[in-house]
This record gives structure tokens, C-alpha cells and sequence, in this order.
């Protein structure tokens, strides 16, 4: 069971992955061995599911994201799923609700390569039907916070 000091834990780490046990404790005004355990204990619960660096797409040259809604044969669609897993240019694939079986998070350089992923690479994967894009103009926001979604 998640408890009140265990959420405070989630919440700062979710804001800062790099925080020495040091400073946690210090903000959680627990010893560091109590904060270290509890860090071990959520992620053996798998709520802390990994840690990384986050990374700017702009300074890579990847300056378009896109969203494709992508209609599947009902019978392929175990097939378009590891396609999707296989390939990087999408980042996120979400089964859906209403019109489209699967909406997908895409990142590119340019509406060239937008161009030859959506139009060769998605509409060729099994069992695709259709596909609706949607080029994203700017962020809003980027990465908003899983603790900010739980009820207060």
C-alpha cells in the first residue's frame, strides 16, 4: 500500500529522477536508509518503473511530431501491433476508441520523411485500412506529471 510519505517520494522523483537520497531524505525528513528503502520498495512494486534522460527532439533534428489514426482488419491487428513494437519512428501506440483502432505518436525531421513513413511505411504494415494524420504545431505541454492525475 502507497502511503502519504511514499507519494511525496513519487512526486519529487517524478520532478527530479537525478535527486541524491541525500536531499530526499532531507525533504522528506526521513534518514537515508528509511528513504533508500522505500525508493527499493516501490520499485520492486514496479510503481517506479525505470529512470532516463529526457531528450530535446528539436536539437536532435527531429522537428515534426505527428498523430496517425490508423483503421486495422480486426483479424491483423496482433500482426500491426509488432509492427509498430519494431519500429522507431513512432513513439507512443494506443488502442482506441471510436472511428480508428489505434492512434500513434510519431517523430520526424521533416514532412518529407512524414510523407514516406505515413504514406510506405504505416499504410504498408498488416491489416492497415486507413489512416487519418494530424501534424502537431506546437506544445503545449510536454510531460505532464503522473502524480498531478491522482485525486488529492
Amino acid at each position: 500500500m502507497i502511503d502519504k510519505i511514499d507519494k511525496t517520494i513519487l512526486r519529487i522523483m517524478e520532478q527530479d529522477g537525478r535527486i541524491s537520497f541525500s536531499e530526499l531524505s532531507d525533504q522528506i525528513h526521513l534518514s537515508k536508509t528509511p528513504s533508500w528503502s522505500r525508493v527499493q520498495a516501490l520499485e520492486k512494486q514496479k510503481v517506479i518503473t525505470g529512470y532516463r534522460a529526457v531528450l530535446s527532439p528539436e536539437a536532435l533534428g527531429l522537428d515534426l511530431q505527428a498523430f496517425v489514426q490508423v483503421r486495422v482488419n480486426s483479424d491483423r491487428q496482433h500482426m500491426f501491433e509488432e509492427a509498430v513494437q519494431r519500429h522507431g519512428s513512432i513513439l507512443a501506440c494506443y488502442a482506441t476508441t471510436g472511428e480508428a483502432d489505434y492512434l500513434l505518436h510519431v517523430l520526424v525531421p521533416n514532412v518529407a520523411a512524414l510523407d514516406e513513413l505515413v504514406r510506405t511505411q504505416i499504410a504498408s504494415m498488416p491489416g492497415v485500412k486507413g489512416l487519418f494524420t494530424v501534424i502537431g504545431l506546437k506544445i503545449i505541454k510536454r510531460h505532464g506529471l503522473v502524480m498531478d492525475c491522482l485525486p488529492q
